[in-house]
């Protein structure tokens, strides 16, 4: 994978951002409103820290977001921009196999609608814990999943709700996992 600091190290939100991060963000953006299967209406998902990938901009606004949030935290897989992940493509932000199943970001995007903050406003605290969650979403759970702490979170009440299970045995299931996970595993406790 290629080195990606640059979208960090470039930029800083109180000054101009350097003439490298600005090549490189071209690079990125001519590269993503290059693929037909991201592209809606001249629109693609928003990197920046405050759209976190929810929200869909023309390249102008996505530009100026960039500019002035920088990109969101620890983005350095393209997963919503058609990033390879090992030897599938992910295309249109999503893996197929997951996408029937999972479609965290939808339902992420529709709870949050058009209700951003305005961009020079600081968020209240419910809004800053809603965007660490939408954050969340596109965290994976360790290097060697496709699976987000969210999704991750998500199918396992599923399963507690199928399978009706006590809170004793989705706790001890809980606790199993994470004794099968790396150490530095992103999986919330409980």
């Amino acid at each position: 994978m290629e080195d990606r600091e640059w979208m960090y190290t470039g930029w800083c939100r109180t000054q101009a951002p350097s003439n490298d991060w600005i090549h490189n963000n071209n690079q990125f953006l001519d590269r993503a409103f290059s693929m037909p299967n991201l592209v809606e209406g001249d629109t693609i998902k928003c990197p920046c820290a405050t759209c976190r990938n929810c929200v869909r901009h023309k390249r102008f606004t996505i530009e100026m977001h960039l500019c002035r949030f920088g990109f969101k935290d620890d983005y350095r897989i393209w997963t919503a921009h058609g990033e390879i992940i090992g030897d599938s493509q992910v295309e249109g932000g999503h893996d197929e196999r997951f996408y029937e199943t999972d479609r965290m970001n939808e339902m992420l995007v529709e709870l949050c609608g058009d209700h951003l903050p305005p961009a020079d406003e600081e968020p209240t605290g419910y809004a800053q814990a809603f965007y660490r969650m939408v954050a969340s979403a596109d965290q994976l759970v360790h290097e060697d999943t496709k699976h987000s702490s969210l999704s991750a979170v998500a199918h396992l009440i599923a399963l507690k709700s199928q399978y009706n299970m006590s809170i004793a045995h989705f706790e001890a299931n809980l606790q199993l996992i994470h004794e099968l996970l790396p150490a530095d595993s992103k999986l919330p406790n409980g």
